[in-house]
């Protein structure tokens, strides 16, 4: 009898054990609190936790801009600002004037120890949010209304429709590592099964057997002339920096070559900071006359503000024309582009700095074009503030061929 009695006390001990440590090391942490000044922050740690999100759970006419960072020395400061993540994958530096019930990831890179959102521009309103960070591997509560992240969980996405009810769907990890995927039809009904297998070859009015090579045309619903992306083609960027920008104005311009056009890849934004933070606009304008006067900018400089440098040494220079602020710039033309930045206050940390950046030419559509000749091109218009200071740019670009 006292030998079944030590028994059962072991086994008591370490029942009580195993839950000391579950509650001294949680699957998840979820923090709530009112934003409604600036710089007011929740912040978390993550205690080895591999991913985070922030959820809006109400908002009073909120007219704010809240940003991510993270810290890796235990939150002693947060250097690093971090992008969100919304459920159709889209990427974004700040979530401006947020909306309730908007769930939002965090990117969280490794290393990170603790994460942080916070109020980096404020005009007035409140916001009511929880931020959450979860071990991801068993099925714990994320945020406090009762969300809750499956086993492996990856990512949530936000409508269609659901086999098991509501609109919440997951992506899911297999114990290796992979991306298991249940394919369904538009029902909600399994596919891939021995009853249902999926179909590989095309049906209807097309040829059977499909036969190769299939041309350009064939393979893409909007045909899009492979050359016109092809890496042989010449890439040029273009940058200033350090700019003080105090009033409203264009701040770069680039005028094509006589023979040649281009194609905008990529253009970022870094918006300095000035006497008082504030959001500001920019915009990405066409040129149909030539722009004189100003800065010039050379090309493959080694030193200095401004530059212009081919990305291939084996390429030609550009023949085009590039300006730097305080040129008589072209007549404008259409808005090709434009968008919204936080410029923050000069004393602040440089996390507070965050740069916008737009990609061009995705998911198939075509770069904006500007055709050969001085009379074409493109100019970016920023708008100034008092005391504005170490505003940049930079666009990437190629050549049009002939």
């Amino acid at each position: 009898m006292t030998k079944v009695l030590s028994v059962v006390a072991a086994i008591l001990l370490v029942a009580t054990l195993l839950a000391a440590q579950n509650t001294t090391q949680p699957d998840s942490i979820t923090v709530s609190q009112v934003l409604d000044v600036l710089n007011e922050e929740i912040a978390i740690p993550l205690d080895g936790k591999s991913s985070a999100a922030f959820q809006v759970d109400s908002v009073s006419s909120a007219l704010m801009m809240i940003s991510a960072v993270v810290s890796g020395n235990n939150g002693a400061f947060y250097p690093a600002q971090v992008r969100f993540i919304q459920p159709n994958g889209e990427l974004f530096d700040t979530i401006t004037n947020p909306t309730a019930a908007a769930l939002y990831g965090i990117v969280i890179p490794a290393g990170a120890t603790h994460v942080k959102v916070y109020v980096s521009s404020y005009t007035s309103g409140s916001v009511t949010g929880s931020l959450a960070a979860s071990a991801v591997s068993a099925t714990v509560p994320l945020i406090s209304n009762g969300l809750t992240i499956p086993t492996n969980f990856g990512f949530q996405l936000l409508g269609g429709r659901d086999p098991i009810g509501g609109t919440a769907r997951w992506f899911a990890a297999t114990t290796n590592g992979g991306l298991h995927v249940n394919l369904r039809d538009t029902a909600g009904l399994e596919i891939g099964t021995a009853g249902v297998p999926v179909r590989v070859d095309p049906t209807g009015a097309t040829a059977q057997p499909v036969t190769g090579p299939l041309t350009d045309a064939q393979l893409r619903a909007t045909p899009v002339p492979v050359a016109q992306y092809s890496t042989t083609l010449a890439g040029y960027i273009v940058s200033t920096s350090n700019a003080a920008i105090t009033a409203t104005g264009d701040v770069l311009s680039l005028e094509a070559e006589p023979g040649r056009g281009f194609r905008i890849a990529r253009l970022c934004i870094h918006p300095g900071s000035a006497t008082a933070a504030a959001i500001v606009q920019w915009q990405l304008i066409r040129t149909t006359t030539a722009s004189s006067g100003g800065t010039v900018i050379s090309q493959e400089v080694t030193s200095g503000n401004n530059s212009l440098a081919k990305m291939d040494p084996a390429d030609s220079n550009w023949g085009g024309v590039a300006r730097a602020a305080g040129a008589t710039e072209g007549t404008s033309g259409a808005i090709i582009a434009n968008g919204m930045v936080h410029k923050a206050v000069t004393a602040t940390p440089p996390s507070t700095f965050p740069e916008s950046c737009n990609e061009f030419g995705l998911n198939g559509m075509k770069m904006p074009t500007v055709a050969s000749g001085v009379t074409n091109g493109v100019k970016i218009m920023y708008e100034g503030t008092a005391g504005g200071v170490d505003f940049g740019v930079r666009m990437w670009f190629i050549e049009v061929p002939d």
